[in-house]
């Protein structure tokens, strides 16, 4: 059986399409070519999915702050936040970075779940589902959500922060439980700990040079 993030993150060559027909994965990420057709676009989208839902991502880490992760593997792999459509500059200018972090676009869901139940692991998937979510409640309590009076819609705004606090709730115990049925994952979470408790410990002259 391959290794699906390996093949994905590894690949050079040209035709990226083509080479995820013939490892029979191009359908997990058909609605990304369908939405934006570019080819050297969608392989960025594609492999930002891969980094960011995979347990074999060495740029996400148990413990660590989702939303800084994406923004960090966004931003590496130099996908424009905003712009038009590669082939269809008629559709206006595109918010690519909602569309894409934040997961406002179907196309972009529909590839996140089909590649989660890829990989076939239950914990995994419903552990990414919750960061997600929390990602997406994170950017909406931010926003200025109003009313139709054009008012400041503060009760929704506080209804999103209560489902993040259940949210983190949640996300924490999945990753117990999953840390406890994976020596990988419990082995990076010690690592995590300890180097946030290193950072603590840390006098202010270790920061003077």
């Amino acid at each position: 059986m391959i290794n699906a993030f390996q093949e994905i993150t590894s690949f050079e060559g040209e035709n990226f399409n083509d080479y995820l027909a013939e490892i029979t994965l191009f359908t997990i990420f058909e609605p990304v070519f369908t939405e934006y057709m570019d080819p050297v676009f969608c392989k960025k989208v594609v492999l930002y999915i891969v980094y960011a839902n995979s347990v074999d991502s060495s740029k996400i880490g148990v413990g660590n702050d989702r939303r800084r992760e994406l923004n960090k593997i966004f931003k590496d792999l130099e996908i424009p936040p905003n712009g038009q459509h590669p082939f269809d500059p008629d559709m206006g200018e595109r918010d690519f970075y909602t569309e894409i972090v934040l997961m406002t676009n179907p196309s972009v869901v529909l590839s996140i779940e089909r590649w989660l139940q890829h990989k076939d692991n239950r914990q995994l998937e419903y552990l990414f589902t919750l960061q997600n979510a929390y990602v997406q409640h994170q950017s909406a309590s931010l926003k200025d959500i109003r009313k139709s009076t054009n008012e400041i819609d503060y009760d929704q705004k506080f209804k999103c922060i209560e489902y993040m606090m259940k949210l983190k709730k949640m996300i924490a115990d999945a990753e117990s439980e999953l840390q406890q049925n994976d020596p990988k994952l419990k082995q990076a979470y010690e690592e995590v700990k300890t180097a946030k408790q290193k950072i603590k410990t840390l006098g202010p002259e270790a920061y003077a040079h």
